[in-house]
């Protein structure tokens, strides 16, 4: 007895259930052999491409199927996300704004567009679709942690710290969050409460350079600089090519009064990032302590010329500079950059 052929249906369903993406598209082409008017065969088939990374050819596919079917909003959400895959943040808000008015109680349509909007720095807009999120899904932890880094980025970080919280009470040992949490604590000046979250952090992920780093220069501002400089030593360990680790690690040996120490880091720095400002600043300072006159202005002039409004005021009153203030030198680098 000669073997029955499949419907288009039942290809589907075999689409449905398929192992992988490859068997998947198999059976969707079949499907369509049979019928090439199945908008959920092009949706099924999209799908597969998608999860090959194809993100271009899913594309294609979800655009036939909303031919087909122009209310397909899971064909606009799946297209959407390979507008993100692809960079492409404003089609996707397009695409995830279409599904919203298919099915305006969608959680993930909501939260995708608002990762789109902070992608595009649409801050405010992204926050109210995280906002939407959590009024469907109020257990949405990476939405509370990604509208905090909204707050965050509009220097509210009072609300991005609340946003942290309630994503760590959900999720206690998300590295990323606790880190985050950690940078507002850090820009809002609670240096203590923002070593506790990057420990923590730290704790969970031994390699996390970034949560060293920041660490370090939170135990800087504490001033228990032994503890910042083995940070950084750390943050140097794991990524070499960090400017701002050699030049912040400089800045506490100078604290320290270890000025060789301070110059060698602010050389790495600036062998890094030739136009490291802060490192050219820097040296100057540790160089004028060290009565290197002619170094020191040599840097000062390098860091004024990157950033003249940066420095002119600090440099009139910074004790590194009080030798040296009142000669000659000194007071022509005023006139040259810091005459308004």
């Amino acid at each position: 007895m000669p073997k029955q052929s499949l419907t288009a249906q039942e290809y589907l369903e075999q689409a449905n259930q398929a192992a992988n993406p490859q068997e998947q598209i198999r059976c969707c082409i079949q499907a369509l052999e049979l019928d090439p008017e199945l908008p959920l065969a092009y949706f099924l088939h999209g799908n597969g491409y998608a999860n090959l990374a194809q993100n271009e050819k899913a594309i294609e596919d979800y655009d036939r199927a909303l031919r087909l079917d122009p209310q397909m909003d899971g064909a606009f959400i799946n297209r959407g996300i390979c507008h993100v895959h692809l960079e492409q943040y404003a089609e996707a808000v397009d695409d995830f704004s279409r599904a919203l008015e298919i099915y305006p109680e969608n959680a993930d349509a909501y939260y995708y567009r608002g990762n789109c909007h902070a992608r595009l720095d649409q801050d405010e807009e992204a926050i109210a679709d995280f906002t939407q999120t959590l009024r469907i899904a109020p257990d949405f932890t990476a939405a509370y942690n990604n509208r905090g880094l909204s707050y965050f980025n509009l220097d509210q970080d009072e609300k991005a710290i609340e946003d942290y919280s309630r994503a760590i009470q959900l999720d206690p040992e998300n590295v990323s969050i606790l880190f985050n949490r950690g940078n507002s604590y850090a820009y809002l000046r609670q240096h203590a409460k923002a070593v506790e979250d990057y420990s923590r952090a730290i704790s969970l992920d031994p390699d996390l350079g970034d949560a060293y780093y920041n660490r370090g220069n939170c135990y800087g501002h504490l001033q228990q600089y032994a503890k910042a400089i083995e940070d950084y030593d750390r943050a140097i360990e794991l990524d070499p090519d960090i400017a701002y680790a050699y030049n912040n690690r400089g800045f506490t040996y100078a604290n320290l009064g270890q000025y060789e120490k301070a110059i060698e880091d602010y050389d790495r720095a600036l062998d890094l990032s030739s136009e490291l400002e802060d490192a050219y600043y820097n040296k100057a300072c540790a160089c004028a302590r060290m009565g290197k006159t002619e170094e020191a202005l040599n840097n000062l002039r390098r860091a004024l010329r990157i950033a003249p409004h940066k420095y002119c005021n600090p440099m009139r009153n910074d004790e590194n500079f009080d030798k040296i203030r009142e000669s000659a030198d000194f007071q022509n680098l005023l006139k040259e950059f810091c005459v308004e």
